[in-house]
């Protein structure tokens, strides 16, 4: 079973059911519960995007499309993301096979009516 944080709430990974639990991080009560888009999770983080890892099928899921193939067990998932010069989504996913940690960084364009929406709040 993986645990990982995020500011609201625990998204836990119940391997041998294919299940991810959402648990308030507050009151410990379950949220919500889903199959996972693999046939084996065996981590998961969630927040604006959910990372599901599946040592099955080798995958890394971004919101239940997959993003990563090919990790042999990974173990461990996790992303960051920044808004610097470009907005930019770090992945970080953890092999128990080769004993790394993989990063993969990928650069999104921000839409322009996506800066026309924040700027009107700050207008």
């Amino acid at each position: 079973m993986d645990l990982r944080w995020s500011p609201r709430n625990l998204y836990i990974a119940i391997p041998d059911r294919n299940i991810i639990a959402v648990v308030n991080e507050d009151t410990g009560s379950l949220v919500s519960t889903f199959k996972g888009p693999g046939s084996r999770p065996t981590a998961c983080c969630g927040y604006q995007t959910t990372l599901i890892a599946d040592a099955a099928t080798h995958t890394i899921y971004e919101n239940g499309v997959p993003v990563i193939t090919g990790i042999e067990t990974p173990v461990g998932a996790d992303w960051d993301a920044t808004t610097d010069n470009d907005y930019s989504v770090t992945l970080f996913v953890a092999d128990d096979a080769t004993d790394r940690i993989y990063i993969y960084i990928k650069t999104v364009a921000v839409l322009p009516a996506s800066l026309g929406r924040v700027k009107a709040l700050f207008e």
